[in-house]
């Protein structure tokens, strides 16, 4: 079937770099990449638009990737599962993005928080294409905040995205002026097994009702 609203989704604003896909033992097909924030202005709600095509026709998967806000110039690593790709090797991806101005919504822009450090390591498991991610968040700024969306990009030593670790890892905890978190994520599958990564890091968190009540 072929996908209507495509012109809704382009690159003049958000472009993608970096991307690839690779199929899992499952079946399932996992799509990687980086995605930034080109323009002068500020954007909210970050989308992809995977457009998916093979004989049987093309359609779009549509996914949000990750943050509430994308700032000037700001990139963010992003992975998505593909649950029920086409059969057959007989296909191709193409991808584009979509946002809205931050002033759109200024009642959620006021929510977010980035006055938070992040530092991670990484453990690999090669014998299931994985990673796990070690990290702690500081709350390096004057509000409690909550939400704590973090993502680690893992790249091979040739500089290829080759998986993606991101969550949540702070929902209704909150997190203090001065006080930290420890966490743990677990990667996507890994387009190949590799044992030494480097790592990008991105964190948003949202201020705490708590705080907007005092």
């Amino acid at each position: 079937m072929a996908a209507g609203g495509g012109s809704l989704c382009d690159t003049s604003i958000l472009k993608i770099e970096n991307s690839g896909w690779y199929t899992d033992v499952a079946g399932k097909m996992w799509v990687v990449g980086e995605l930034s924030n080109i323009s002068s202005s500020d954007r909210l709600l970050p989308q992809l638009c995977i457009s998916i095509r093979s004989p049987a026709g093309e359609h779009i998967e549509r996914r949000y990737a990750g943050p509430l806000l994308l700032r000037a110039g700001e990139r963010v690593t992003f992975s998505t599962l593909i649950e029920n790709p086409p059969p057959g090797e007989d296909f191709s991806l193409s991808f584009a993005a979509i946002s809205q101005p931050a002033d759109t919504d200024s009642a959620l822009l006021a929510t977010v928080y980035r006055d938070l450090k992040v530092t991670a390591s990484v453990r690999p498991n090669p014998d299931d294409k994985e990673a796990d991610v070690y990290g702690i968040v500081t709350n390096i700024g004057g509000l409690t905040a909550n939400n704590i969306f973090v993502v680690v990009g893992l790249y091979n030593a040739q500089g290829a995205l080759v998986g993606v670790a991101k969550g949540k890892v702070s929902s209704l905890e909150t997190l203090d002026p001065g006080a930290t978190l420890t966490f743990t994520l677990a990667s996507s599958q890994l387009s190949q097994s590799t044992t030494t990564f480097s790592t990008t890091l991105f964190v948003e968190g949202q201020i705490s009702k708590e705080t907007n009540s005092q």
